[in-house]
């Protein structure tokens, strides 16, 4: 049942005899049955008897067919659309439902404008030196984490990439305790991470390197590339050592000897084209095992 506010106003009564153009035709078919007297007056004696009798047979045998003769169908039709009434039109302007529901719209859209504002207002955006910052250190930590797993490392992972998860660093970082094996660091409690943890976030990580806009490879490329990269680090191409002998991280050095994917092409460097070559042609003697560090 709607509401009493919810329901249209009755529509006006018209009375169609009023109408100007129902008039107007009413005058021209008095015309046109005047005009048809004085025509029939003008025929032959008979003629018009005779019509009316093959008429009278004509419409008996429809009317037994069909239920009524011509005459009777249009006086029908006629009635029928005397007494036709137009649906009523919603005028969305005026309709107390439609207003209702424009009132409704406009208290959400204030409510949405509020709590954003009210959101913005408690966690306030980051500057880009604050977000430098903490990406860099999550490098640091993610760094410090892989080369020493200690316990003390991955509670820095945890809570320097809790600090910009949003980010590809802060991301990275929180894998990277993930990748330790034990939720609870410096504790004697070891619960164990699921095992599809680490797999998934590193996923979830290359996909979101790989989408990330910029650059000049497309989806596919960077892909691949990061297949040649886990390649160049499974079979020992690429184990880090410079930077462990020089104390420098690679995120400190972009460009000059990190990860390249160098197994798709043959790199010009010698020490790493002859690594390069053999890890090319150990890669298809050797069982590939799971192995530390």
């Amino acid at each position: 049942e709607l509401p009493e506010w919810a329901k249209m106003p009755e529509p006006e009564k018209m009375d169609y005899k009023t109408n100007p153009d129902y008039i107007k035709l009413q005058q021209e078919i008095s015309a046109i049955k005047a005009k048809n007297e004085e025509l029939i007056k003008m025929l032959p004696p008979g003629i018009w008897e005779r019509h009316m009798e093959l008429r009278k047979n004509i419409y008996e045998k429809f009317k037994s067919i069909v239920g009524m003769d011509p005459e009777e169908m249009l006086a029908d039709a006629i009635k029928k659309v005397e007494e036709f009434k137009e649906p009523a039109f919603v005028n969305e302007e005026k309709s107390p439902v439609f207003q209702m529901k424009r009132e409704l719209d406009a208290k959400i859209e204030a409510i949405r404008k509020k709590t954003v504002e009210t959101i913005k207002a408690a966690v306030p955006s980051k500057s880009r030196e604050e977000l430098k910052e903490q990406t860099d250190n999550a490098m640091d930590a993610v760094y410090a984490g892989i080369t020493a797993p200690t316990d003390e490392n991955a509670t820095r992972c945890l809570n320097l990439g809790n600090a910009c998860p949003e980010t590809h660093e802060g991301l990275l970082s929180l894998l990277t305790f993930w990748c330790y094996g034990n939720l609870t660091p410096n504790m004697e409690q070891i619960v164990r991470t699921p095992p599809e943890l680490p797999p998934t976030g590193l996923n979830s990580l290359l996909l979101k390197c790989a989408l990330t806009e910029g650059g000049t490879r497309e989806f596919k490329e960077r892909m691949k590339l990061y297949f040649e990269i886990g390649r160049e680090v499974v079979f020992g191409i690429n184990n880090w050592s410079e930077f462990l002998t020089e104390m420098e991280p690679p995120h400190h050095k972009i460009g000059h000897g990190g990860f390249t994917g160098v197994i798709g092409k043959v790199p010009d460097d010698a020490s790493m084209k002859q690594a390069a070559e053999k890890a090319l042609n150990d890669a298809g003697n050797k069982k590939f095992e799971r192995f530390r560090g």
